[in-house]
């Protein structure tokens, strides 16, 4: 005996065998949904390469400039002079993390972007596939 989530699993829809309703890809359908799938990797590995890279060039940069300024507290000569030294490399610091976290930011927008268009993909494509056809009506 089939309980009633088998049995609705075992309904066609449109003629189609469907899970709950849903249609079962047909004629290129599922080709689609992948070329879908493997464009959105491609481009989110693409937009968090391009943030790796920027984050490294970050690091890269604030490290150049904290060798710098280390240097500049050995040869130090007044100590007013330690303030600034410090203030700069404060600074340093600062923008470093103002630049990794506007990098990353951007990459999450990216993200976001590119997940909130392939789920208006996946569901205009699922739209089309159900256009004209009425999924079966719950048992009462």
């Amino acid at each position: 005996m089939k309980d009633k989530g088998a049995a609705a699993a075992d309904e066609s829809v449109g003629g189609r065998p469907g899970w709950f309703g849903m249609p079962v890809p047909v004629n290129g359908e599922l080709e689609s949904q992948i070329k879908r799938v493997q464009s959105f990797t491609s481009d989110v590995q693409k937009a968090y390469l391009e943030a790796f890279s920027r984050q490294m060039e970050s690091v890269n940069t604030t490290n150049q400039r904290f060798a710098h300024l280390v240097q500049g507290l050995a040869q130090l000569r007044h100590p007013q002079d330690a303030m600034v030294e410090a203030a700069d490399l404060a600074a340093a610091l600062f923008e470093s993390a103002s630049d990794q976290s506007r990098t990353w930011s951007n990459f999450a927008l990216t993200l976001q972007d590119r997940c909130a268009a392939i789920a208006r993909e996946t569901a205009e494509s699922m739209h089309k596939q159900t256009a004209g056809t009425h999924p079966p009506k719950p048992p009462a």
